[in-house]
């Protein structure tokens, strides 16, 4: 639909799209096999995500572009192939998976799979078909900035928490800049990116002097330290 309001191609070209779509989701859940066998439940999702959040962002810089709703369409469906059962793996590590709880998972995915199409069906004509990309690219990004807040609850490293802020605010930049017609848009992405950056330096600043004291950055090292010298100098770890 999207590409025949767009005027990308007739009947025909929407059919074959469709299909690349569905292609690319098989061949992503045959990759995901040896994938998950080298790779990390959190490693394979940052992938997936990031991998859609750019295949749908070329979809959005350049909506009029054949070639690019084509290798943004095949993208999306070949990195959002793995999601879901990397999900259920990435949960097994943290809590105990019975057979009540996988259901709460089908039924979440369920309903955003009844929910985000519903949403997009009520807004394509008022607004217009880019509305269907600029749906997906929020929900991709929502998804990468609580994956990345995740894991920050988990970590218990400096190097650790820094990424996952920075890949979880990169994501923010996205959605903050992602109407690059609009002047506003783009000096609020600009004063975020400045602000952010900045932020990051300071943060990076902060775990150099504690690596330097310390001689690590892993939380429990840090906790240790301070429980050991308790009577030493320590205002440069301050």
């Amino acid at each position: 639909t999207y590409a025949k309001a767009m005027n990308l191609g007739d009947v025909t070209t929407a059919a074959y799209l469709t299909s690349a779509f569905w292609g690319a989701m098989m061949l992503g859940r045959l990759l995901s096999i040896p994938i998950a066998a080298r790779f990390t439940p959190r490693q394979v999702l940052w992938g997936d995500l990031a991998g859609c959040l750019l295949s749908v962002g070329l979809i959005v810089v350049w909506p009029a572009s054949p070639a690019a709703v084509w290798i943004g369409t095949f993208g999306a469906g070949l990195f959002m192939a793995s999601i879901f059962p990397t999900v259920l793996s990435f949960a097994e590590r943290y809590m105990t998976i019975t057979g009540k709880i996988t259901g709460w998972f089908f039924v979440g995915g369920s309903m955003g799979g009844m929910t985000l199409p519903w949403l997009i069906g009520q807004l394509f004509e008022s607004i217009g078909p880019r509305v269907t990309v600029f749906a997906i690219l929020i929900g991709v990004t929502l998804n990468l900035v609580i994956f990345g807040m995740m894991m920050l609850a988990h970590t218990n490293e400096l190097i650790t928490a820094f990424i996952s802020i920075e890949l979880a605010s990169i994501t923010l930049y996205v959605l903050v800049g992602y109407n690059h017609h609009s002047l506003k848009s783009s000096e609020a992405m600009l004063k975020y990116i400045i602000l952010g950056s900045l932020a990051g330096v300071f943060f990076i600043l902060g775990v150099a002097l504690v690596y330097g004291v310390v001689g690590s950055t892993y939380l429990g090292d840090i906790y240790s330290y301070l429980i050991n010298h308790q009577n030493d100098e320590i205002t440069l770890l301050i």
